[in-house]
């Protein structure tokens, strides 16, 4: 292609640098930088605000195959600044901005973007303009896992006309992740179909690879074992490499291969520097998790930090590092992680595209590690109810077991009630190829005063609290301002962690907890 600046069509040659760049993946696109700059001088001094946004979306193409996400924003506000007040490429332009804040993190800059575009595209008078906007916005709060980004305007801005075809695949490549985030896998089919469709129709080898991506994310929650199917996955393809891998490695973890596993961690680590500035989070909740499964000498002595923020970049990292908190954390982490799940993450988030476990299943596990049993077995039976509406056998049958364990080791259920459900949920999944018992001793080993641990009996979520602030020194006064609560209640709890624990006073007390791994 010539790199040379345009003299003609500024529009046709920015959709001919664009259709040059999903070939090659940004290959080589320093090449066409001089050309991008002619592009927007062209633009600007023609006043043709479509041909102007076609060349910052051309920009940003060079960028995001790259993982440059900071400097495409950089891009943007440039042209936001060159844009001075035509309001139909301001619109455009802020709602570019807002996705690609969102994806490296700055979920505060990304909110102030997208009110931006959403104020400003009201005075707007061109329909693509309008249309882009609209989809650009629809994506930031896909990303954001916002509830209503699955309204009624997402299909209004989906089946205008004046949305583009590639702004459209644009759109429903988040749209497809976030419906298998909230579960909805029955309406996920059809919306599959045309994504696959139209990436083909319009010689999309960017979009046509993700949406192969998506079929085979859909058969691994119904057969997890089978092999993935899909065709050669572009190196420059950093998100669909991070993908594939991510689906590997958790059956790799399923199949218990620890060997391959750790191999492909590995490549892991590989796809997430491939990212650049993108959001994934480190991949340390997988590394945590795959620890914990392999029962590694005291892998999660300290307190597991939490995720700044949770969106559907990070989804997959945070579900997994919840788990591995769950198994094999303190019990004071585990506390501090269920209140996290149940306060920052939407309620109508149950499971992730590229780690499909049942978020229910995962914060009772967090509830039962933590000492509180009631709280884990309404969120089993929360996870069982999810799983069978959302079609998710695996989920099911893993809930149905880890309830029926709860229920006979800690909860004295009635025998016939827990009989019934381990038997469902190992008849599932041994006819998945899996190890049930593996499912049934992850409950054992999460209660806090099984196995390892001695206690006379179990500290509650507020017992492990006081001990914490024990730990840090803090006097009774100064824990109940923490705690919001009298410091003689302070004093009453801290004597029980005493006696539960067998111990004389604070420093036996920290000590003893430290050597259960409860701190």
């Amino acid at each position: 292609m010539d790199a040379e600046p345009p003299v003609g069509d500024i529009r046709e040659f920015a959709a001919r640098l664009q259709q040059a760049l999903r070939e090659d993946g940004g290959a080589g696109s320093e090449h066409w930088r001089m050309a991008v700059e002619g592009c927007l001088t062209a633009a600007y001094g023609s006043g043709d605000i479509v041909a102007l946004c076609d060349v910052v979306q051309a920009i940003i193409s060079i960028l995001d195959a790259q993982g440059r996400f900071r400097e495409a924003v950089s891009e943007i506000t440039h042209a936001i600044a060159l844009a001075g007040v035509e309001t139909n490429a301001l619109a455009m332009l802020h709602s570019m901005s807002a996705p690609l804040l969102a994806a490296v993190g700055e979920s505060a800059a990304a909110e102030k973007a997208l009110e931006a575009a959403e104020r400003i595209v009201d005075e707007a008078n061109i329909p693509f303009a309008i249309a882009k906007c609209q989809a650009n916005c629809g994506v930031s709060r896909l990303l954001a896992l916002k509830s209503h980004a699955l309204q009624s305007d997402w299909f209004v801005v989906h089946g205008s006309s004046a949305i583009r075809p590639e702004d459209a695949l644009i759109l429903m490549s988040y749209f497809i992740p976030y419906q298998f985030a909230v579960g909805a896998r029955a309406e996920i089919r059809p919306w599959l179909r045309t994504f696959r469709l139209q990436a083909r129709a319009a010689s999309h080898p960017y979009r046509v690879t993700d949406a192969e991506i998506f079929d085979a994310a859909a058969s691994a929650i119904a057969d997890p074992l089978k092999p993935l199917e899909f065709g050669e996955v572009p190196r420059w393809h950093w998100f669909a490499n991070w993908r594939v891998e991510l689906l590997r490695f958790r059956q790799l973890v399923l199949r218990r291969s620890w060997a391959e596993a750790e191999a492909s961690l590995t490549m892991l680590f590989r796809a997430r520097r491939r990212a650049g500035d993108a959001q994934l989070d480190s991949i340390d909740g997988f590394e945590m998790l795959l620890m914990a499964l392999t029962e590694r000498a005291d892998p999660l002595r300290a307190d597991v930090p939490l995720p700044e923020s949770v969106h559907l970049l990070n989804l997959p990292s945070v579900l997994a590092a919840a788990e591995a908190v769950a198994l094999d954390g303190t019990q004071h982490a585990a506390a501090v992680w269920h209140r996290w799940f149940a306060a920052k993450l939407p309620p109508e988030i149950a499971t992730s595209m590229e780690w499909p476990v049942s978020r229910w299943r995962i914060q009772a596990l967090l509830a039962l590690r933590s000492g509180n049993e009631r709280a884990a077995k309404r969120e089993f039976e929360h996870a069982v109810r999810w799983a069978t509406d959302a079609g998710y056998p695996i989920e099911l049958a893993a809930a149905q077991l880890q309830l029926s364990e709860l229920l006979r080791q800690r909860l004295s259920g009635a025998e016939h009630i827990w009989r019934a459900l381990r038997e469902k949920g190992a008849d599932g999944l041994r006819l998945a190829g899996l190890d049930a018992a593996v499912f049934a001793y992850a409950v054992a080993r999460t209660v806090p005063s099984a196995g390892k641990y001695s206690l006379r009996s179990p500290l509650t979520p507020r017992e492990t609290e006081t001990l914490t602030y024990l730990a840090e020194g803090l006097s009774y006064r100064a824990m109940g301002d923490q705690m919001g609560i009298k410091w003689t209640t302070v004093q009453t709890l801290a004597h029980r962690c005493y006696e539960k624990l067998e111990a004389s006073g604070r420093q036996a007390a920290v000590a003893r907890a430290r050597e259960l791994g409860l701190l």
